[in-house]
């Protein structure tokens, strides 16, 4: 299938982040860490399918900014200096599948 026709596949812009191309992976809830918000293998191997898919973006899982703002046990946390490596892991997946994938974060406030 010739894709050159479709200005889906083609690149794309959100100000000066540059995308390879205009499909969006949305923002979503996995709940898929583990309950103190720390990276499972289930979480890394979602994000490296939906980087070998093929999007030019992927919005990642809500992440809390605060311990009481929280919306679930399993949620992606970013409140504090011990997670850094945990959303690291999370991007070093989806930039190490595809260095042409943009990852940004959904942060969330739920208390």
């Amino acid at each position: 299938m010739d894709r050159s026709n479709y200005k889906v596949f083609s690149e794309g812009r959100i100000g000066n982040l540059v995308l390879k191309n205009r499909l969006v992976r949305s923002a979503t809830c996995e709940y898929k860490m583990t309950v103190d918000g720390k990276t499972t293998d289930t979480i890394l191997n979602i994000y490296k399918e939906l980087a070998a898919g093929g999007v030019g973006m992927i919005i990642s899982s809500l992440m809390a900014v605060t311990l009481n703002g929280k919306g679930a046990p399993n949620q992606m946390c970013i409140y504090g200096d011990e997670y850094i490596n945990e959303i690291s892991k999370v991007a070093d997946i989806v930039h190490h599948t595809d260095s042409n994938c943009v990852i940004i974060a959904q942060l969330c406030h739920a208390g």
